[in-house]
């Protein structure tokens, strides 16, 4: 990776064949910039246009890497108490996140998120986690949001891949929970009219003629 960027580019091949030189033996080292295979182009395109779609509908999109234990950020426009740098190790990620939980949620969320609970269930053959949790922002109040992450194939090697993505579902999710409460006031109110009055008051007496 140090030669990269005299390259210009992200990675570079490196090559080593073994040669006689005199009487001794040493090895040519070449270096070249990194050409991608056709299934990391493809990959490279895939991820491209989910980052195109997912940025409509979802402020917060980030790339992982399970196997490896890193992450990148797609988009963020979320305004969570604490941020993460652009790039990193997942494991560093998960802990910022849980750190803004409320505690009601934290020992859920890291039964559905961390790393080796997502390798375990990839392994299962889950194909994607939702979670909707309360989560601090950076007015320091708790507003739900709604972790959505997503298991990528891999043309390219064996390494677990994924997106997450983040949104704000706090105005939905309290209007749900007003109609929540309204309907078991409702219920509470039905219940209790239906214990204070005689069964007589149901029946239905035709007029006669």
């Amino acid at each position: 990776d140090r030669y990269a960027p005299v390259f210009g580019g992200d990675a570079v091949d490196v090559t080593a064949i073994a040669i006689q030189w005199g009487e001794e033996d040493a090895y040519l080292i070449s270096l070249a910039p990194h050409k991608p295979s056709e299934a990391e182009q493809h990959l490279e395109l895939e991820r491209r246009k989910l980052e195109t779609v997912t940025a409509k509908l979802y402020p917060r999109a980030i790339s992982v890497n399970l196997s490896r234990n890193t992450y990148s950020i797609l988009h963020n426009e979320m305004d969570n108490l604490n941020n993460p740098p652009a790039t990193g190790k997942f494991d560093d990620l998960f802990q910022t996140a849980a750190d803004t939980l409320h505690p009601d949620f934290r020992e859920e969320f890291g039964n559905r998120f961390r790393r080796e609970a997502l390798l375990s269930a990839h392994a299962r053959g889950t194909h994607e986690i939702v979670m909707e949790h309360r989560q601090k922002r950076i007015d320091s109040r708790y507003r739900w949001t709604d972790t959505h992450l997503i298991f990528l194939d891999n043309p390219v090697n064996d390494d677990v891949i994924a997106i997450i993505l983040s949104r704000n579902i706090d105005d939905g999710k309290q209007a749900e929970l007003r109609q929540e409460e309204l309907n078991r006031a409702r219920q509470t109110i039905l219940h209790e009219a239906l214990k204070n009055t005689s069964m007589y008051e149901f029946y239905y007496y035709p007029q006669k003629n």
